[in-house]
Parts: C-alpha cells; sequence; structure tokens
C-alpha cells in the first residue's frame, strides 16, 4: 500500500540481523566467519532503513548480552563486527547523525499533520482484529491497508514466553533456547505497547522518536517478535 521498500528490507533483514549477532558470540571456532556475516547483515540493514535499524538496536543489544551469558565466548569477535558494520555504511549513517541540523528535517515532525505520531496510534481492539481500511492519521485517505498482528501470532507468542518464563521459574538454570525466546517475546510485547496509545507519555519523553512519525511502525519488530515465539 505505502510503497516503503527500503522499510520492507529492513523487515527481511530482521532474522538474519539476530541470527548472524547470536552466531557471531555463540560459535567457537568460527568466530570470524560469523562476525564477517553480521557485519554484513548490520551494514545492510543500515543501509535500507535507518528508522528500523533505530527500533530494533536496544532489542538487539539485550539479545546480545543474552547470547552472551550462555556461550561466555569472546565478545571480540561481535564488536569488530558492528565497529566493521558501522564503517562500511559510515557514508550514509555518519552524515544522518552529524548533518541533520542541515536539512529541513523538522518538516519530517510538525509540517504534516498526517505524519505526526499522535495521529496514528492503533487501538488495542484493532490489533486483534482489523478487517476495515485504514487511512494515515487524521487526514488521510482510505488505502485498504490493515494494521493488526492477529490473535493467533498474539495467543501463541504469550503461550510460548509463558511455557519459558515458567521453565525458567523451576530450573532456574541457563537455556540458549529459553532465552532466545523470552528476548524476542519481551521484545515483541514492548514492540506492540509502543503502538498503542498507552505509551503516548514514553513518546512525549523521548523526542527523538518522533522522527519515526508512525508508531504502528513497530509492528514490525511485533511481528518477527511474535514470529519467533
Amino acid at each position: 500500500v505505502r510503497g516503503a521498500l527500503g522499510e520492507t528490507w529492513g523487515m527481511a533483514l530482521l532474522p538474519l540481523v539476530f541470527l548472524t549477532g547470536y552466531r557471531a558470540l555463540s560459535e567457537p571456532g568460527r568466530g570470524g566467519r560469523s562476525a564477517l556475516w553480521c557485519a554484513l547483515a548490520w551494514a545492510a540493514l543500515l543501509l535500507s532503513h535507518d528508522l528500523v535499524a533505530g527500533m530494533v538496536s536496544p532489542f538487539y543489544a539485550l539479545w546480545l548480552l543474552l547470547a552472551w551469558r550462555s556461550s561466555r565466548e569472546s565478545p571480540w569477535p561481535a564488536m569488530l563486527a558492528h565497529g566493521l558494520a558501522l564503517g562500511l555504511a559510515a557514508f550514509f549513517v555518519l552524515p544522518l547523525l552529524f548533518e541533520l541540523q542541515h536539512v529541513h528535517a523538522d518538516t519530517l515532525t510538525s509540517l504534516y499533520p498526517w505524519a505526526r505520531y499522535e495521529n496514528n496510534f492503533v487501538p488495542a481492539s484493532q490489533l486483534l482484529w482489523s478487517p476495515r481500511a485504514w487511512a494515515y492519521g487524521a487526514l488521510g485517505s482510505s488505502n485498504e491497508m490493515s494494521l493488526f498482528v492477529g490473535r493467533i501470532p498474539l495467543l501463541l507468542g504469550a503461550g510460548a514466553v509463558s511455557i519459558c518464563a515458567l521453565d525458567a521459574y523451576r530450573d532456574r538454570g541457563s537455556d540458549a533456547r529459553r532465552s532466545a525466546v523470552l528476548a524476542l517475546g519481551f521484545t515483541a510485547g514492548a514492540a506492540t505497547f509502543m503502538v498503542l496509545p498507552a505509551s503516548h507519555l514514553l513518546w512525549q519523553a523521548l523526542p527523538a522518536l518522533a522522527y519515526l512519525q508512525f508508531p504502528w511502525r513497530f509492528l514490525a519488530l511485533a511481528s518477527f517478535g511474535f514470529a519467533f515465539c
């Protein structure tokens, strides 16, 4: 509907980014090869859609922390991989970080009411089932785009996370697969919260989030997390 090719590429790269990041920290003897794939995956994500990369970064950091805690392998291959990724994408990322004040980036957050985050929250009921057409913000027109996660992914994802949480409580040990489910379950839950009107105060407290324009962009992370669980 939106023709957002870069954002679609960013969503498609998320499984590869998480997989290669995990392998860079957990595969003894193959750290160099896995780190190279990790660098290429992250560079591709940064160059495809910087907003998807920004949204996923804090959750990805948690993912890496749990992977390192489970494996206790040296973190240096993964650290070098992410440095290499930043170097490969530096021609795009560095101007984005240091020269934003020299362009009219303020139009992204103030000029168009239909692109302001406060006009694009999604009600909880619509996340469960949304058969009707959807439009941009308050001034949009119908374009046949539904914004919903669906009942089955929500129920199955919540069930998987609940089972793993109960297992962790009983066992109190470290298990890589269980940690992965809990990490991406948390990612899915937090991303879903960011879509809802209840997260409005958090959006106000973090002004940089306004550049996302549409809270429902977080559905990319929610869909990935629930699918994994």
